[in-house]
């Protein structure tokens, strides 16, 4: 099932081009809080985090696919400012592995947007099974009991009209 795993799990567009790399990154892998990253955004990161000077414009034409074949120092910048591994932006690299870097960023796009912090999820972690099968029990509940607030709602607001 290697398109499956391409695709996230049947999840999105195929992430075959460098571009489609990019631009997928820039949508999903950004601070909580805000939204996707700009071209400015990641021109930044490549600076802060890997001291690579690369313009705004070159990074959108790398997103856009109008460059299609930066250097090696770029695609080590990349993958620095994106948290992945410098091979994730080559056709070559393993379906398998595209598959879970997208779902582990989306994971993390998942913790991040519920403002989870990193000291709650360690904690979480360190919890023995027995610990983490009943936290992960009552947020099964939560999330029955917020559907049937919500279901009553909208039950309510949709009679009315």
């Amino acid at each position: 099932m290697p398109d499956e795993a391409g695709q996230g799990n049947g999840r999105g567009q195929p992430l075959e081009t460098l571009a489609d790399k990019i631009s997928w990154l820039m949508e999903h892998a950004h601070p909580g809080g805000r939204g996707p990253l700009s071209a400015q955004d990641v021109s930044y990161l490549m600076l802060e985090a890997a001291g690579e000077k690369y313009s705004p414009n070159a990074v959108w034409r790398l997103k856009t696919g109008e460059q299609e074949n930066p250097g090696y120092r770029v695609i080590r910048a990349l993958a620095k400012v994106f948290g992945v591994e410098p091979g994730f932006f080559f056709d070559d690299y393993d379906e398998e592995k595209l598959g879970l870097v997208r779902d582990q960023v989306e994971l993390l796009a998942l913790v991040r947007d519920a403002k989870i912090t990193s000291v709650q999820f360690r904690a979480l972690m360190k919890m023995d099974p027995e610990g983490r099968e009943a936290f992960a029990d009552m947020i099964r509940r939560v999330a029955i009991a917020e559907a049937r607030v919500q279901g009553v709602g909208q039950g309510e607001g949709s009679g009315s009209s």
